[in-house]
């Protein structure tokens, strides 16, 4: 096997190198292996649940569109307010409307990140990240590696003053935002256990969650469906929850279409089958390697190729496109049996055609 690492190479070498991103890496490695064999025992045992989660996927992307339309009904219809941004620019802007310079305590997730929370709000507002990990990461200025562990190294004084100050944040913040992980257009919200307590933990008076179109699903049995794949491919890890509106909170459903709609109706629509369980990540042996460098903010192989077909190939390459070495461990980890090496090997080809391998 020929692996080119032309690309970004000298990036590679050194993060490859670099000797405290290495031993968070292994401290990762560490952590995930102790979910691993409960994770694989789950998906064995709960084969006919993984197929109907894969039916339900298959359902979504045939028909996005109207099933997108269905939801924004529905969930309107229900008292949420709804609104359906064609990119992240738009979703910054009906979160900035609704909130003016109002303080926020934030869950990151590659989805916040996706829609540009952070650099949307973070000169303009008070923001507050609601995850120790990632707090401790941005305290220390290094990248969190990995949505489910930001592995930061970290003292027991550092962790407390993370702690404090997160709790100091959540109880001064006007407003959550928060990603959601599963929606049914007959108007079931799953979210993360960790969002469900963050909202149920603040006094905010708006409440938004933030989710992509693909996210969404026909029934609310299909949403129970996905999110328990989710939780078991996840190690345990992702404990999904359904929200219910409290009283006196407008709750805020921002659905991000970022490309999705027109990769829906392309050759390559299996990538929105991904249900961001992050398995796949963890079982790579390049992303083992780098950490965020690959792929991020959705990790690794299928990282990289959403970016490729949401925000082109140029923004491909520069998050590892040439980094794989395609070996194939994703598509045996992930429970919807995408084929990250097909499209992986779909975007070198145009890469190629661009010249982009430098």
């Amino acid at each position: 096997m020929v692996v080119d690492m032309r690309p970004s190479a000298f990036r590679a070498r050194k993060y490859a190198s670099d000797k405290s991103l290495q031993e968070r890496l292994a401290m990762l490695r560490g952590e995930w292996g102790e979910l691993e064999a409960e994770r694989k025992i789950l998906l064995r045992e709960k084969h006919e649940l993984i197929v109907r989660a894969k039916r339900t996927e298959d359902y979504t992307i045939a028909n996005l569109s109207d099933l997108t339309q269905e939801a924004v009904k529905k969930l309107k219809a229900d008292g949420w307010k709804v609104f359906t941004a064609r990119n992240s620019k738009e979703g910054i802007e009906y979160v900035r409307e609704s909130i003016g310079k109002g303080s926020i305590a934030l869950m990151p997730s590659p989805e916040t990140t996706e829609a540009a929370i952070m650099p949307g709000f973070a000169l303009s507002n008070k923001v507050t990240i609601a995850s120790v990990g990632h707090m401790l990461c941005e305290m220390k200025g290094i990248a969190p590696l990995h949505p489910l562990f930001p592995i930061p190294v970290a003292e027991e004084d550092e962790i407390k003053k993370a702690e404090d100050k997160i709790e100091e944040g959540i109880q001064k913040a006007k407003n959550v935002i928060v990603s959601g992980l599963v929606v049914s257009a007959d108007g079931t919200v799953m979210v993360g256990g960790a969002e469900r307590g963050l909202i149920e933990k603040s006094d905010a008076k708006d409440v938004f969650i933030i989710l992509g179109i693909d996210r969404l699903v026909k029934e609310a049995n299909d949403a129970s469906d996905v999110a328990e794949v989710l939780a078991m491919a996840s190690g345990g890890m992702l404990q999904p929850d359904k929200l219910e509106r409290g009283p006196g909170v407008a709750y805020h459903i921002i659905l991000l279409d970022n490309g999705r709609l027109a990769l829906s109706s392309s050759e390559y629509s299996e990538a929105l089958k991904c249900i961001h369980c992050y398995s796949c990540s963890l079982e790579c042996p390049a992303y083992r390697a780098l950490g965020n460098l690959y792929g991020s903010p959705e990790m690794s192989g299928i990282g990289v190729v959403l970016t490729g077909y949401k925000e082109g190939i140029k923004r491909a390459t520069d998050r590892g496109l040439f980094y794989c070495l395609l070996c194939g461990r994703c598509s045996r980890e992930c429970p919807m049996d995408l084929d990250i090496p097909r499209m992986i090997r779909a975007l070198r080809r145009k890469a190629d055609v661009s010249n982009l391998r430098s």
